[in-house]
């Protein structure tokens, strides 16, 4: 298949689904300056912006590693793209659940982002202390280690081990979903876990076949 072509199936899908982002917020009110609190405009279109990458490159992730795992040959030159592509799609997930994290915590308290050694000590219990801030930390860490593995692992056994990380950072996104005091709690986040989990590799796979 031509590089443009390869190129343009997830620029286009990226696109697309950037705009329907936009469209929606300002359709639904989901950006909408709230009366008390209002977190500013830089986090109430940001962090769904970020979290559409999340998304995204979560998908992007999986999908390579099960290419990589199931359909491709060692000995073909597809074999090490898609792990350079699970590779950049888990270094775009940390950046993007670092951001996501970030833009939450700014949300949640309505403050305005400073360097001063208060402002850290904030952020820094909502990342240790507070659930949110626990998940997200832990999705970045773990996106982190994914990004290594994947320049490091070529073994396909180990590559089992790899994707089944992978698959661990969607945990703490899909225990945010519910809360956990309410009844079925356990049910919501297994469903809601088995949603993103599938939805991203159809997406992931999908995708990434398409460009080949």
């Amino acid at each position: 298949m031509p590089k443009v072509i390869r190129i343009a199936g997830p620029a286009a899908l990226v696109a697309v689904a950037f705009i329907a982002l936009i469209l929606g917020l300002e359709y639904g009110g989901g950006a909408t300056a709230l009366l008390l609190e209002d977190p500013g405009p830089l986090v109430r279109f940001g962090l769904p912006i970020a979290t559409l990458f999340v998304n995204l490159s979560a998908s992007l992730t999986l999908g390579a590693l099960l290419l990589a795992l199931f359909v491709l040959r060692r000995d073909k030159p597809e074999f090490n793209r898609a792990l350079d592509v699970a590779a950049a799609g888990a270094a775009l997930l940390t950046v993007s659940a670092a951001i996501t994290g970030f833009l939450s915590f700014l949300n949640v308290t309505a403050s305005s982002a400073s360097l001063d050694s208060k402002f850290g000590q904030i952020l820094g219990q909502f990342l240790s202390s507070v659930p949110l801030g626990q998940a997200w930390l832990e999705t970045t860490l773990v996106a982190a280690a994914v990004t290594v593995l994947c320049f490091a692992v070529r073994n396909l056994t180990a590559l089992v081990f790899v994707a089944v990380l992978a698959t661990l950072a969607l945990v703490p996104m899909a225990q945010q979903g519910h809360a956990a005091g309410t009844d079925g709690h356990d049910a919501a986040i297994t469903a809601l876990f088995l949603h993103l989990l599938f939805s991203a590799v159809w997406l992931g796979v999908c995708s990434r076949s398409f460009c080949w």
